[in-house]
């Protein structure tokens, strides 16, 4: 009996704690488009450098993160993810953009007034099963490449970070949501909590089901 492992895991590392008490500065990306509509967001096809501030302006600047998009569709659903790592302090100023040699487009968000972030949320889904797919191979067949040979198990462990929310002082949530390999897009100024945001229409459609698995304040 052959067996196929689609396996992911993802979470917020715990690093990213450390933006608590601080104000959003920037996001910088490669490739990038904002969209003015209510909400406002912001499509990256690129990976995204998120800078921060000390309220205190005396302080030396905190280190940025770096938001990567991962992931892909699969039999056992979408297995996005988004991995963050510290970058440390920047050496350049994000405020002008043809000082940042990375990233060639900075949307500044310090002028938006959000405040200190005063909670991160992770949300996503988990499963773990045995799906015998046996005598189901035209049920299967069209995730696998033609003239595969179809395995009669596929073992699903999956752990995924669909959501990334930051909630700020001024009561206003903004989200990240993954969309496959360096892809992902932002929405600000959202007044939906996460216990309402993992029921959305669209995560509804596409039979989500979402879970708040990490929180930080």
């Amino acid at each position: 009996m052959s067996t196929l492992s689609i396996k992911c895991h993802y979470e917020i590392p715990l690093v990213l704690q450390e933006v608590i008490g601080l104000e959003l500065n920037a996001i910088s990306v490669a490739n990038g488009s904002v969209f003015l509509g209510d909400p406002i967001s912001l499509r990256c096809c690129s990976d995204a450098l998120f800078s921060f501030k000390n309220v205190t302006s005396w302080m030396p600047p905190p280190p940025s993160f770096l938001f990567v998009s991962k992931g892909d569709e699969s039999y056992a659903g979408n297995l996005y993810g988004i991995e963050i790592t510290k970058q440390g302090k920047p050496k350049y100023d994000l405020r002008k953009p043809e000082t940042n040699p990375f990233y060639n487009f900075d949307l500044s968000v310090s002028g938006k007034n959000f405040g200190k972030v005063v909670k991160i949320v992770g949300i996503g889904e988990v499963r773990k099963e045995d799906v015998v797919t046996a005598g189901q191979e035209e049920e299967i067949e069209c995730f696998f490449p033609k003239g595969t040979v179809l395995p009669d198990v596929i073992s699903i462990d999956k752990h995924t970070l669909e959501v990334i929310g930051f909630l700020f002082e001024s009561g206003k949530w903004l989200y990240i949501f993954p969309d496959r390999e360096r892809n992902f897009y932002i929405e600000f100024d959202m007044d939906i909590p996460p216990d309402e945001l993992i029921f959305r229409w669209d995560f509804e459609a596409m039979e989500k089901q979402l879970q708040i698995l990490q929180v930080f304040e």
